[in-house]
């Protein structure tokens, strides 16, 4: 259910699994997580991360965001982990691994089974954008991410470039998920700072020399899936103990 919906408004003294992505926000935070917490919910937090930007679009009420990156000093105080009856973030970061309640749990649309498809490779490079942002300027197949694509159609695009450019942030981990090179064109907002894996950030004038020393992944998709796994497992466990 969205958490804009009565019936996640509404609840009460329930167990609450979050998930979608950026939720750790001004808006997300003050008007749904807060609340939900008050009414004596039991929350989960469930590959869900930072999204701190500059982005008119994004703001929260009229307010301005300020300085996306100095955000990322005051996470922890921002959104305290202790909100969360378990806590599993999708971002990592040196402050995060040591802090106590929070565990990594990359986005788990790794799930899905269209990552164990084959996708040949027929480009050079693809471009896939944020679609709220102005277009890339770079030349090449792109798609960008507004519409109700299918997984698969989305991962045979993704699938089909030796490397990926992309300022998406699902772009980016779906390209590492199927073993692709990617490159994030002019990062701005927080989740790019706090992706698990570092990637180059380019832009017009310099990603083509970026692009040799880009690395694709090994590994990714089955440590990201392991980790979904295990955090599965941790929440029935602590709803079946609360039980008893």
């Amino acid at each position: 259910m969205s958490l804009t919906d009565r019936r996640v408004r509404g609840l009460r003294d329930s167990w609450v699994i979050l998930g979608g992505g950026g939720l750790l926000n001004p808006w997300c935070w003050n008007e749904v997580i807060v609340p939900l917490h008050e009414r004596g919910n039991r929350l989960v937090a469930w590959g869900i991360g930072h999204h701190h930007d500059d982005v008119p679009e994004f703001r929260y009420r009229s307010g301005t965001a300020g300085h996306w990156r100095d955000s990322l000093a005051s996470y922890l105080q921002d959104y305290p982990p202790k909100t969360f009856s378990l806590c599993g973030l999708r971002d990592q970061s040196p402050d995060l691994a040591g802090a106590e309640h929070v565990q990594y749990v990359p986005c788990p649309s790794c799930l899905h089974p269209a990552f164990d498809g084959r996708y040949p490779i027929r480009h050079e490079h693809v471009v896939y954008e944020q679609s709220v942002l102005d277009s890339i300027p770079i030349n090449g197949p792109r798609r960008g991410n507004l519409g109700d694509t299918p997984l698969e159609s989305l991962l045979s695009f993704l699938g089909s470039g030796e490397s990926i450019l992309t300022n998406s942030y699902h772009g980016a981990y779906w390209g590492l998920l199927l073993g692709r090179r990617v490159v994030l064109y002019e990062p701005w907002c927080t989740k790019f700072a706090l992706m698990p894996v570092e990637l180059p950030a380019a832009n017009a004038d310099n990603w083509r020399r970026l692009l040799p020393g880009v690395a694709a992944p090994v590994g990714f998709l089955e440590d990201c899936r392991r980790r979904n796994t295990e955090f599965g497992q941790s929440v029935l466990a602590a709803m079946d103990n609360h039980e008893k």
